[in-house]
């Protein structure tokens, strides 16, 4: 049964219009500024490409456009969170001050009763507890991951294998299945493939990473991410990747000098998957499960943003846009 929230519906206006400035009152909140700043997380990058989409999620949920508890940008943040080693503790202190800022926002206007202190507690408390399950989840899987032994090292990403599922395999959908469901253009996965196979002569050419390298690689994530929101089944991958298009096309890869290496072993590693992924779901269909590649290539992604988006903990400003 869908939970209602007909009272938050009635104020959705006035918090879509307060939108930045709750953000803002949660990014300032010590215990959200202290947590994000010993995990070396920019605050404005937290901002930009979490809090802002999380916050925008739940007002969906709100008006009935999403599924409560199924946020594929949550998902994409628990990765960057899990690779990044954060423990569940600094999880819980960010994502509850998002309710507490709320409350206090909702306080503040005078409009908070005890049927919208309600709707409001169980719209971010059923998303926090997918939040937890979700976590502890991929933590476990970590650690299987480790002493199995079976996963591509990052010391040679390119070397992608497929990940332990803990899905159970009634979940799994095969590519012979899913292309029967919908068309995919043929073109644009021969400019995809061309598109790979240019990245990577550039990339083998230099050893450096270049303004220009990095250009072609945004150019061509922003292509598969384009591709890839088209198919809903795989949303979360398709906002990473849109996520990581904008961090590379906001940064000067000249300062990236002593990382160069490590560049190219990530984006190699994301653009070898993905076409890894390409070829066995679209071109040839042997994939037993559309998702097979799906926990590789976040982490791969997620390790890319890592490296380029360090903190400046300094920095007490957020900006969105």
């Amino acid at each position: 049964m869908t939970k209602r929230f007909d009272i938050a519906t009635t104020y959705l206006t006035l918090l879509s219009i307060h939108r930045s400035d709750i953000i803002q009152r949660w990014m300032n909140c010590a215990d959200v500024k202290k947590t994000l700043g010993h995990n070396g997380i920019a605050v404005d990058f937290f901002a930009k490409y979490f809090a802002v989409k999380v916050f925008d999620y739940a007002l969906g949920v709100v008006i009935g456009k999403n599924k409560l508890g199924n946020c594929p940008v949550i998902g994409v943040m628990l990765v960057f969170f899990q690779k990044k080693n954060i423990p569940l503790e600094d999880v819980f202190f960010i994502c509850v001050n998002l309710k507490n800022t709320l409350i206090a926002f909702m306080l503040n206007k005078g409009i908070l009763d005890e049927k919208l202190l309600s709707e409001m507690c169980g719209l971010i408390d059923h998303n926090f507890s997918g939040v937890i399950k979700e976590y502890i989840q991929l933590h476990f899987q970590s650690r299987f991951e480790h002493e199995s032994c079976n996963l591509p090292s990052y010391g040679n990403p390119a070397s992608s294998q497929k990940a332990p599922s803990f899905d159970t395999p009634d979940s799994f959908l095969s590519a012979s299945q899913y292309l029967q469901e919908i068309e995919i253009d043929s073109g644009v996965m021969d400019e995809l493939a061309e598109l790979e196979h240019e990245t990577l002569a550039s990339l083998n050419l230099t050893e450096g990473f270049s303004n220009s390298i990095g250009n072609d690689i945004a150019d061509l994530f922003s292509q598969y991410a384009k591709m890839i929101n088209r198919l809903v089944d795989f949303q979360e991958l398709s906002y990473a990747l849109f996520v990581l298009v904008e961090v590379l096309q906001n940064i000067n890869f000249d300062e990236y000098e002593n990382q160069a290496t490590y560049l190219q072993i990530y984006s190699k590693a994301i653009i070898n998957d993905l076409a890894m992924w390409r070829k066995s779901v679209f071109m040839e269909k042997n994939a037993a499960d559309i998702h097979y590649l799906d926990k590789t290539l976040l982490s791969s992604i997620a390790q890319l943003q890592i490296l380029l988006s360090q903190s400046d903990t300094q920095s007490d400003t957020v900006e969105f846009f």
